[in-house]
């Protein structure tokens, strides 16, 4: 029983040994990813704060490539003699200070014979430099703003397509939150910080954080990567259009837009806001809330019955379709053939959208082009669905009539048959 009961464990703590080994096997081949070198034999030896280089390189992207501490810092890595292997004829390079961090990883990044086989860019160093933090870097040798390791790490620094990485696309917003988040830091700058908070909750930051969706925009694809900077007025448009292109082209057959009127009107932020872009409604069409058309307008001007004109249209279209779809709703599973009425449905839909994209122009012109479309698609959806219903109701009518009348028959056949089997006096 006891030798029964032994096997019985052994084989219920198999997967957690064969866990355990394999786990083990896997530490040591991170560790062997880090080139052998008293560099990594004495820094591992010291322990503490002086271990954690190495530590951090074990799980990094370089160590990964095969890059070695002397790859980056120079010095003897064969030698165990402190000065030797620190020496400056090996051009030993310690802790670069913060002003030369930059040029530092450049050494590598900038080089293209040795980036083509990552295929990596060479000219990060270029748009740093262009950028408002290497402007403050640079220019005015400011110690707060952003270097490499910064958004990267230091020795930990992982690939961007790792979900550890700090520049991963899902991770890019607190990165960047981790200076633009911090009163402190800001202060000098006369910078708000709540620009996270307001990303979090907006429809982008709903659409990355919450939903993993790759194709929301990151602070780094508005702004730029390397060559982060604020956009300009002219450059909003441009900047949105990356990802809005359609409603982009729209937008610019605006008067809004700067290029067409030479003065600076509304934006695409103004109305729906920047960090905190929300999905957009026919609100804004009313009141004097900011991004609101009486934000900037008058309310007794052309503007804002214009204003009006808009929001009327486009709602007549959003209860044409709401009421078709409610009206599809009731047939569907009927057993009728619905396929042109799911299609007159999705032209009424896709109308809609071309519409409410079609109100970046201002003109009643297409708007109206648009959501006639909307009211005729939606229309035959429900006259078609209302037959469909009717005909229901009579054939369900008649049912109940033909059920009836054979309830009655049955029940009188029956009291007959009753009265025949009755014995008789």
């Amino acid at each position: 029983m006891r030798k029964r009961n032994r096997v019985w464990k052994a084989v219920t703590f198999l997967p957690f040994i064969l866990f355990l080994i394999i786990g083990a096997s896997m530490g040591h081949a991170e560790e062997a990813r880090v080139k052998e070198s008293s560099c990594v034999r004495c820094h591992t030896d010291l322990g503490g704060v002086y271990a954690e280089p190495i530590t951090g390189l074990q799980e990094s992207v370089h160590a990964e490539q095969e890059v070695a501490c002397h790859d980056c810092h120079g010095g003897d890595p064969t030698s165990f003699d402190e000065d030797e292997a620190h020496s400056t004829t090996k051009d030993f390079v310690g802790r670069p200070s913060f002003e030369e961090i930059p040029e530092f990883c450049a050494r590598c990044h900038s080089d293209s014979n040795r980036m083509k086989r990552y295929n990596l860019r060479t000219d990060q160093l270029d748009l740093y430099k262009t950028s408002h933090h290497g402007q403050l870097l640079y220019e005015k040798k400011d110690p707060n703003t952003a270097t490499c390791v910064s958004c990267h790490g230091v020795h930990e620094i992982k690939s961007s397509d790792n979900p550890l990485s700090m520049v991963f696309k899902a991770n890019i917003p607190e990165t960047c939150a981790q200076c633009h988040s911090d009163s402190g830091r800001m202060e000098k700058y006369k910078t708000s910080v709540d620009q996270y908070d307001q990303y979090v909750r907006s429809a982008h930051g709903k659409m990355l954080l919450e939903k993993g969706d790759p194709r929301a925009p990151t602070c780094s694809d508005c702004h730029g990567v390397h060559s982060a900077s604020p956009p300009g007025y002219k450059d909003i448009a441009a900047t949105c259009e990356m990802c809005h292109g359609a409603i982009a082209k729209l937008f610019k057959e605006s008067p809004h837009y700067y290029e067409q009127t030479s003065e600076e009107a509304a934006r695409c932020v103004d109305c729906h806001g920047d960090h905190n872009v929300s999905h957009a409604t026919t609100v804004l069409y009313d009141g004097e809330d900011e991004g609101h058309c009486g934000s900037c307008h008058e309310p007794d001007s052309k503007q804002a019955r214009l204003a009006q004109l808009i929001k009327g249209r486009v709602e007549a279209g959003i209860n044409e379709v709401e009421n078709a779809q409610n009206m599809l709703k009731q047939v569907t599973g009927s057993g009728k053939n619905l396929e042109k009425l799911e299609e007159a449905f999705e032209t009424a839909q896709s109308e809609l959208i071309k519409a409410r994209a079609a109100t970046h122009t201002l003109s009643m012109d297409q708007i109206n082009e648009h959501i006639g479309l909307v009211i005729e698609e939606g229309k035959k959806v429900e006259q078609a669905s209302a037959g469909i219903v009717k005909e229901l109701s009579g054939r369900r009518k008649g049912a109940i009539f033909v059920l009836t009348i054979l309830g009655v028959i049955i029940a009188l056949v029956y009291v007959k048959i009753r009265t025949l089997e009755m014995p008789r006096e």
